[in-house]
């Protein structure tokens, strides 16, 4: 079928969106790995009995499934040959450590597989034991990935002590491992956080042997606005170690990557920020995003573009009959299993997931989603003059149905890749029978969340510099109000506050907008057994509580630059909730 008029602006809207440099660099890489995957598969066909290769086509897609998620389909091979290459090696140790951990790593990523993840982490941590390198860089990373899945099975307790461990025989060999199990704690003692801050003058030592800026862009003016700069602060503090000392014990973190470095400055954050000393705390957060941003390019302006270029793709009181009759729901698909969870990070959007995920009629598919792959396929269709983008809707339903376990017997599928908020106007075409759900929370709550999660892989490009949090808060809000201007009633929009206040009352609207009748089960949702990947694990693992909210009062001076840019969101926002206006001081 062919839109006249509204293709396009469709397609300038779409081509904004897939011009992104980031996506482009990353769709080059998979086609790159897929390829050397093809390239090895061929190698083992004349070399059958290499353990390398296998090694190396394990490591391939393992590496695929991490950049490029395809609802797992690549791990069954990749955990296959790791395997053969184990079995080849004759079940030397040092193999066993370093594949039986990267098992475990992959596994991590398999529906319904946490705990085969954590059975391989055990046997790499042993197998390190057998030959004495318990504390060996090639069993690192298990120590703390078993910390990992042991908290995705909800068993914080022992996540902690797993945690602790892996800080612990990371120490003086293995900087990342070091600096993220350290990030993981719930608590810090007196003596921890001596320990991270000598870690951290270390790197400000070496810092500044090599002229490094101490702050960049947005952050510099930040830096500015702390109570003492980190130069004075160091120059008052106790000299408990010389420069001589500190080299002599901590020489080895000198090796950190700098991806890795960020996570000690966010421990130190967390350790502040639980004994109540808020500057302290803001102080050691700025430098981690600082070192975060660092680590990689991103154009705040092009979002804003994505958004100008999708109201254009989709006015308001549209004049074109096609695209009237289309954004009507008459082309697309009949199909009711989709639901779309969209919103911004840390605004409560996996813990939905999880309350609608516990009723036996739904599975919950986290964020590898399929519909942004089949964009380019429902652009052609509108390009031509055959199919339809029901045939989009249809093949979505059915790549996502070949992800859900076959013994379990649904009719729903929840969707929650957030970035989804930007499809809303294209899954109107495809699934115009798909329940959508909007999860909302305090912007300046989600601002401070995001600025304070060590988000890792592909993470947010925004989270690390608060004007760039700001524009995204920003983006997202105004991207969904054109969507409720153009489709009244579509999405349902669940204030995070509220449901903390009325689960049973929101839960209930989730439902009846699903069309899902009443199960009591999904007030049970922190026993629901589920695989849980994102940054809000522990909340879903528990009953709800109201500590998250409000959480952005304890730096309100330090967030006084956005909460000036953010003015009317928060103002808007506010009047929905009946809460005290943030902006009263302003």
């Amino acid at each position: 079928m062919r839109l006249a008029g509204f293709i396009e602006t469709v397609v300038l809207a779409f081509v904004s969106l897939r011009c992104m440099a980031q996506e482009i660099h990353q769709a080059e890489n998979v086609g790159r790995l897929e390829e050397n995957a093809q390239l090895t598969r061929a190698a083992l066909r004349d070399n059958p009995t290499d353990s390398r290769l296998y090694a190396q086509l394990g490591t391939l897609l393992h590496h695929l499934d991490f950049i490029s998620p395809n609802g797992g389909a690549r791990i069954p091979e990749a955990e296959q040959a790791y395997l053969k290459a184990v079995e080849l090696s004759g079940g030397e140790p040092r193999v066993r450590a370093g594949l039986y951990g990267n098992i475990g790593a992959l596994l991590m990523g398999a529906a319904g597989r946490m705990e085969d993840a954590l059975e391989y982490t055990e046997k790499s941590i042993e197998a390190g034991r057998e030959i004495n390198i318990p504390d060996s860089t090639l069993t690192a990373g298990s120590y703390f990935n078993r910390g990992k899945i042991l908290g995705m099975l909800g068993r914080e307790e022992d996540a902690q002590e797993a945690y602790k461990e892996a800080a612990l025989v990371s120490e003086g060999v293995a900087a990342g491992s070091f600096a993220k199990a350290l990030a993981s704690l719930k608590a810090y003692d007196e003596d921890l956080v001596a320990k991270m801050e000598e870690a951290v003058r270390f790197l400000q030592l070496e810092r500044d042997s090599t002229g490094e800026p101490a702050a960049t862009g947005g952050e510099a003016d930040l830096a500015e606005s702390l109570p003492s700069s980190r130069r004075r602060r160091q120059r008052s503090r106790s000299k408990a170690a010389s420069a001589g000392e500190l080299r002599e014990r901590w020489s080895w973190l000198s090796e950190i990557k700098p991806e890795d470095k960020p996570w000690i400055y966010f421990a130190l954050h967390r350790g502040y920020n639980a004994k109540a000393e808020y500057d302290k705390a803001w102080e050691h957060l700025v430098e981690a995003n600082r070192l975060q941003r660092d680590t990689y390019t991103f154009n705040p302006q092009e979002e804003t573009r994505i958004v100008r270029g999708l109201v254009q793709a989709f006015p308001v009181g549209a004049k074109d009959e096609s695209l009237r009759n289309a954004l009507e729901g008459n082309v697309g698909s009949r199909d009711k299993t989709p639901i779309f969870v969209v919103g911004l990070p840390r605004s409560g959007s996996t813990l939905v997931e999880q309350i609608l995920a516990s009723h036996p009629s739904v599975w919950g598919a986290g964020e590898d989603t399929e519909f942004a792959p089949l964009l380019p396929k429902l652009f052609r269709i509108l390009q031509s003059q055959s199919g339809s983008p029901a045939d989009i809707g249809d093949e979505y339903v059915d790549k996502m149905r070949q992800r859900v376990p076959k013994m379990r017997n649904v009719t729903r599928i929840v969707d929650k890749m957030l970035r989804n908020a930007f499809n809303l106007g294209y899954i109107q075409l495809a699934l115009p029978r798909s329940c959508v759900i909007h999860t909302v929370r305090h912007p300046l709550d989600v601002a401070l969340s995001c600025f304070s999660q060590p988000f890792e892989g592909r993470g947010l490009p925004w989270a690390a510099q608060l004007d760039e949090v700001a524009n995204a808060i920003k983006n997202h809000h105004d991207v969904m109000r054109h969507w409720d201007a153009l489709l009244p009633g579509r999405v349902l929009h669940v204030p995070y506050e509220q449901l903390v206040e009325d689960q049973e009352g929101w839960s209930r609207r989730l439902l009846q907008h699903c069309g899902l009748p009443w199960d009591d089960s999904v007030l049970e949702f922190h026993k629901t057994e589920r695989d849980v990947q994102t940054a809000s694990l522990s909340q879903v693992r528990q009953k709800l509580y109201k500590t998250a909210i409000g959480k952005w009062r304890r730096y309100e001076d330090k967030l006084q630059p956005i909460m000036t840019d953010l003015h009317g969101y928060i103002e808007d926002y506010e009047a929905t909730l009946g809460a005290r206006k943030a902006h009263d001081e302003l």
